[in-house]
């Protein structure tokens, strides 16, 4: 296989350009995305919210699938899939909304505007998307007050709009070959888990192929109106109450310890006896570069570097038996590094694994021996340092541990 990666552009068209940048499978010619024959450019989710540019990404996504179909795969990610709530919430007259249980009844009942503002920011952890939104209306030439830019939330998830069109094109997973992408994690809490589907027993491929019909469907609900056709998807790809994570979802998932530090999937001998050799992620911050965690047989890539000090766009390729980075980081002082190198798990050396004293995570050499190493903290931010090689004979921990189980749902 041979797969270019990048994930939650969150609205920032330099993300895109920076991959594309001396990428050897994908080419960016003005807004036209192109791709390598022989290689598949998977999007991993989360095209819109933190930036002035999400109209003009989901144009550009949208005009690579329909000139290559086969080359282009986009994956739905939460921050997009959140939007249909925009169709019930928003759309109607103010009599017949359905608005989010926590909107004060006057923000629920009142102009379109301030209930789309109220709805990003204390729903969708979008506080600055209308503003965005508005900027990027601007640099259009195109009216930006405020009922303008409520009212282009809403066209676009309304029959006929440029999101709800791009996610008639998107899928909740991929797999091809050894490779599974997914936006947010496979875990045992949500293997072979789909909304309205009870089947159990399915393989993975089976599985994936679920999926991706229910999201379809519920796409096809929103497309046609039907607010209930589309509230299990809604519910799948949110977070449970009064948590971060939900387990049950391949969206909203995370493998990670409870401060965000990227851990070994709890199915990872279960996807590896599935052949499945790289699985890339997106939606868990993984810091200025790509987060790479070894285990024996399954190596998982973590790329979304929303959060990060550079807002960066990184290069993740897997070419055949390799996987190829490109990246940069700012590190704790202020100093910025380069990140190029190719992983091979049949030779990993300290990439992706943890240091005993210090438990940061290698994740890059720097040339000298020594290694970027990257430490996840509380409220999405992280230490990033270099550090020196470990001794000869020093231990180098695969890991503190596997993935934690599912918290009790909070109702």
């Amino acid at each position: 296989m041979r797969v270019a990666f990048l994930t939650d552009t969150e609205g920032r068209w330099s993300k895109l350009a920076e991959f594309a940048d001396r990428n050897p499978m994908v080419r960016l010619d003005g807004d036209r995305i192109d791709v390598d024959a022989g290689a598949v450019f998977v999007f991993g989710g989360d095209a819109i919210d933190r930036g002035p540019d999400g109209q003009r990404l989901i144009a550009a996504l949208s005009d690579a699938k329909r000139r290559d179909p086969e080359r282009v795969v986009l994956l739905a990610g939460n921050r997009d899939l959140n939007k249909l709530r925009l169709i019930g919430e928003v759309a109607p007259a103010p009599a017949d909304r359905r608005p989010h249980p926590r909107a004060p009844e006057a923000v629920a009942r009142g102009p379109r505007s301030n209930l789309v503002r109220w709805t990003l920011a204390e729903t969708m952890n979008a506080g600055a998307a209308f503003e965005h939104r508005r900027a990027e209306l601007a640099a259009a030439g195109a009216p930006c007050g405020d009922d303008a830019v409520a009212d282009s939330f809403v066209a676009e998830v309304l029959p006929g709009g440029a999101l709800l069109a791009y996610l008639g094109m998107c899928q909740l997973g991929w797999r091809a070959g050894d490779v599974l992408v997914v936006h947010g994690a496979v875990s045992a809490a949500n293997w072979g888990r789909v909304p309205g589907d009870d089947r159990a027993g399915d393989d993975l491929d089976g599985w994936i192929a679920r999926l991706n019909a229910f999201c379809a469907r519920s796409v096809a609900a929103a497309a046609a109106g039907d607010v209930d056709g589309f509230a299990d998807l809604v519910r799948y790809q949110a977070p449970w109450p009064g948590l971060k994570v939900n387990p049950h979802s391949v969206v909203y998932g995370r493998p990670t310890d409870a401060w965000g530090n990227a851990m070994i999937p709890d199915v990872a001998d279960r996807l590896a006896d599935a052949g499945v050799a790289w699985l890339l992620l997106g939606h868990t911050p993984s810091g200025d570069a790509p987060v790479i965690v070894a285990a024996p047989r399954l190596t998982t890539v973590f790329a979304d570097t929303s959060y990060s000090r550079l807002e960066a766009g990184s290069q993740v390729l897997v070419d055949g038996d390799v996987l190829r980075v490109r990246a940069r980081a700012r590190l704790d002082h202020g100093a910025e590094v380069a990140v190029e190198f190719a992983f091979d798990p049949r030779d990993p050396g300290p990439i992706g694994r943890r240091y005993p004293a210090t438990r940061a995570l290698a994740i890059a050499p720097c040339g000298d021996g020594s290694f970027l190493t990257w430490l996840a903290l509380a409220g999405y931010a992280h230490a990033q340092r270099v550090e020196a090689a470990p001794a000869a004979g020093t231990a180098v921990l695969a890991d503190f541990a596997v993935a934690p189980g599912p918290p009790e749902p909070v109702t």
